[in-house]
């Protein structure tokens, strides 16, 4: 068999399948009244005892003010394992405990 003939076969088999989903809904619509609309998601509630505000400076450190470059770079001569696959954060920490 061809891919062709395989496609032709599986479309020919998948249309009363399909035509009758859709009559279904088409009938569960009518006897509704309307095609039932998405109801928009609400917005997320702020968690109890938190307020809207902007996030805190992060906690300085002697490694926050360099680039992660600067950082990665730092932690290759060290030699800091799993270095590639830490954040920023990660590696600051990391050179810090070092």
């Amino acid at each position: 068999m061809t891919v062709r003939l395989i496609r032709r076969l599986h479309r020919d088999l998948a249309k009363p399948v399909l035509r009758a989903k859709r009559d279904a809904l088409r009938t569960a619509w009518a006897v509704v009244g309307a095609r039932p609309e998405r109801a928009p998601e609400p917005a997320p509630a702020p968690a109890a005892g938190l307020t809207a505000t902007p996030a805190a400076e992060p906690k300085a450190t002697p490694a926050s003010g360099r680039t992660k470059a600067e950082l990665y770079a730092e932690a290759t001569e060290r030699g800091i394992a799993g270095r590639s696959k830490m954040t920023k954060a990660q590696l600051a920490a990391a050179l810090d405990a070092r």
